[in-house]
């Protein structure tokens, strides 16, 4: 309840600060009335009760910047005040704040904009359910037979080999891209077409946006021929109709049937290269060049690489475990390859190379592309050159407001001598601009010099009988020159008006 209260205790003040500000004054008032009347009850006289009242609480001033001090408004009033100051100096210096705004613009939108591709390319995780457990499987070393793609691609065989029989996946696909010439009712474009399992989809956690995803059922011997088309490509070419699903989209001279649109925002795992269709990976020798080469079929043929494994690591799996159990599994495959007639006219270096190749399991989680591996050097050095970059623009700023602050030294200016600050003055306080600085410290100067007046100028004792005998009109002029108080309140004004003038001699 309590820090609710001074919530709504501090919202009451800054929505009324000139009530606030009347409040405090009445409160503290009335503590200096009642404490004069305490006086004035134990024997004191009454100009000597108020002054020793005045005395005990101190400069009102001081209290009440004591009492702002506490509450949590009186932070959010001075940033503002403090905001609101710096808006009005920068204002006045146009040429140094469009500098000094040009200079971070500058440094602060190089590394925006870079950190933008390199958080594209480089740190998002494919939007797919728990990325971190996507692994890659790839080859390393030489390889006897064609390679379709970057080099580190599986043949079929091997793919399912290793599917069948590793321990540490939760499951694995496979996929591979190549362009079509696809058309949609009237509409034809050349698209980007990715070739995948049947469990592509359920592995990933993609979901359909419309209609279904690709089923093992669809990547089966006999299975129909069906496509899925991106989201983006549903929006872009095909105008978000909702009628697309069960349409025809004719892909190389293939007629397929479209069966579902895919999630928002996926648009496949190959980096660079949005996939616009998605078909089943059985389809990959009637709609692509790849097994052109080949007498056999390329599902079953091992002397060529062009599919790209993934697989989804079981619970408590690291990627060392995955690669030591799946090395002797890729040793025993290629063993047996070698005794192959594939392998009738390979040389015995040849072969030994080929031994000596292995397997590697790497993370996955942000797909995988030659175009990363081409430009994570390059994007990394950028970035630390436009870090520097920024790094040269903070440090001119200091520059540029040292290069400013000479041009207001008259202002900030200190005379032979400065005296202390007064007790109960706080930091805020002299923090202030100038002019309000001057005019606190002409309201202290003028209390001091009451004070001083007050011992120099006692009330006399016969003041009380010689007013209460005169006329109302001439008690007035009478008052003006006798009353102490009205001597006080002149000699402290001439003091404050003489402390202020040599307090703005010293400031310039």
């Amino acid at each position: 309840m309590v820090p609710i209260r001074r919530l709504l205790a501090g919202l009451k003040a800054l929505l009324g600060s000139h009530r606030a500000e009347q409040e405090l004054d009445e409160e503290l008032r009335a503590y200096l009335d009642t404490s004069v009347e305490a006086k004035i009850r134990a024997g004191m006289d009454g100009t000597d009760a108020r002054r020793a009242a005045r005395v005990e609480i101190g400069s009102l001033e001081a209290v009440k910047d004591y009492v702002r001090d506490v509450s949590w408004e009186t932070r959010l009033e001075g940033f503002w005040r403090d905001v609101r100051y710096a808006a009005r100096t920068l204002r006045k210096a146009p040429a140094f704040t469009a500098t000094a705004v040009l200079t971070l613009a500058l440094g602060i939108g190089a590394n925006t904009a870079l950190f933008t591709i390199v958080d594209q390319v480089l740190l998002r995780f494919l939007p797919v359910n728990n990325p971190r457990e996507l692994v890659s499987v790839v080859s390393r070393g030489s390889f006897y037979g064609d390679t379709w793609g970057g080099g580190s691609e599986l043949s079929y065989p091997m793919y399912t080999e290793l599917r069948d029989r590793n321990q540490v996946f939760a499951g694995m696909f496979a996929r591979f891209s190549w362009e079509v010439q696809a058309k949609v009712q009237s509409r034809a474009d050349r698209v980007v077409a990715e070739y995948v399992t049947g469990n592509y989809f359920p592995l990933l956690g993609v979901k359909a946006a419309l209609g279904r995803t690709i089923l093992p059922s669809d990547d089966a011997a006999g299975g129909p021929d069906v496509a899925v088309v991106s989201h983006r490509y549903w929006l872009t070419a095909l105008g978000g109709d909702p009628t697309v699903i069960g349409k025809p989209i004719v892909a190389n001279a293939h007629v397929l049937t479209i069966v579902g649109v895919g999630q928002d925002g996926f648009d496949g795992t190959n980096l660079g290269v949005a996939s616009q269709v998605f078909v089943p990976i059985r389809l990959v020798s009637e709609l692509t060049p790849v097994g052109a080469v080949r007498d056999r079929p390329i599902l079953d043929d091992p002397r060529i690489r062009w599919a790209v494994a993934f697989g989804r690591l079981r619970p408590g799996i690291s990627l060392e475990q995955a690669q030591t159990q799946l090395q002797p599994l890729y040793a025993a495959r290629i063993a047996s390859e070698v005794r192959e007639e594939g392998f009738a006219r390979a040389s015995e270096t040849q072969k030994t190379r080929y031994l000596e190749s292995t397997l590697v399991v790497r993370p996955a989680g942000d797909g995988r592309s030659s175009l990363r591996q081409e430009l994570t050097k390059p994007l990394w050095i950028l970035m630390a050159i436009v870090g520097v970059v920024l790094l040269i623009a903070c440090a001119n700023l200091p520059n540029l407001f040292l290069a400013r602050v000479t041009t207001r030294e008259r202002e900030f200016a200190l005379g032979p001598r400065r005296e202390p600050p007064a007790s109960g003055s706080t930091t805020a306080h002299r923090k202030r601009p100038p002019r309000r600085r001057r005019r606190h410290a002409w309201i202290g100067d003028r209390h001091m010099g009451s004070r001083c007046a007050a011992r120099l100028c006692p009330e006399p004792r016969n003041h009380s009988d010689r007013c209460r005998n005169s006329r109302r009109s001439n008690c007035r002029i009478h008052h003006d020159r006798c009353d102490p108080h009205w001597r006080r309140f002149w000699i402290g004004s001439l003091a404050a008006e003489y402390a202020s003038g040599r307090r703005a001699d010293a400031e310039g």
